[in-house]
């Protein structure tokens, strides 16, 4: 396991300083999926596992479950394309063509395993060296968490890292904001002068049995 998750930081530190080639410095605020280090495994915890019994392997890296994002009408299951867990962790991309959500005004996300966090990090679509920004969801319950707008008003590609007791887990969809968000220039004002956010009609409502 050690050796496992020794290699992936690896592979992960070595794609970080490609992208910065690439792509240049970063700047104040961003904080890129590759630069989040994943959470090593307990021993005494695991992942809740993502695959039926039936198709057990005791030689294979269990995989991670799904995460639920709704936004609007529209409801969407992500399969984690990269994941650690219990018994080891496996690595992937995200899908060329990324599951769309359309413009909803905000996002719930929902992930069946207590005590997680998730960021976000936004990227214009299309734009393979664009701004990107990273901002944490709000927790709205033991499994459930607020994603609303970030920067400004965009399509983006929106990845989720999500890490916790067990493990960590990737996922990325799209989202056309229809407003403005956290921008940069408010990222860098104390807490107190940073606009507040409205409360949520949908935070009461379960989504999700």
């Amino acid at each position: 396991m050690q050796r496992l998750l020794y290699m992936r930081r690896f592979v992960v530190v070595i794609a970080s300083a490609l992208i910065a080639t690439a792509c240049g410095a970063g700047f104040e605020g961003e904080e890129g999926l590759a630069a989040s280090p994943p959470t090593s495994a307990s021993p005494s915890t695991s992942l809740p596992s993502g695959r039926g019994e039936e198709e057990s392997d005791p030689g294979a890296v269990d995989r991670a479950p799904a995460v639920e994002v709704r936004g609007g009408d529209v409801e969407l299951t992500l399969e984690p394309w990269t994941a650690c867990g219990g018994n080891g962790c496996y690595d992937g991309f995200a899908p060329d063509v990324l599951p769309d959500i359309g413009s909803p005004d905000e996002i719930l996300v929902h992930f069946p395993a207590s005590g997680w966090e998730f960021t976000a990090t936004v990227q214009p679509v299309g734009e393979e060296c664009g701004r990107r920004q990273s901002e944490p969801l709000e927790s709205t319950g033991d499994t459930t968490h607020r994603l609303v707008p970030i920067g400004p008003a965009n399509d983006y590609e929106v990845a989720l890292f999500g890490r916790g007791p067990g493990g960590d887990v990737f996922v990325s969809f799209r989202w056309k904001t229809p407003t403005d968000g956290v921008l940069l220039t408010q990222l860098r004002l104390p807490p107190s002068s940073r606009p507040p956010l409205e409360p949520s009609p949908l935070i009461s409502t379960t989504l999700w049995g």
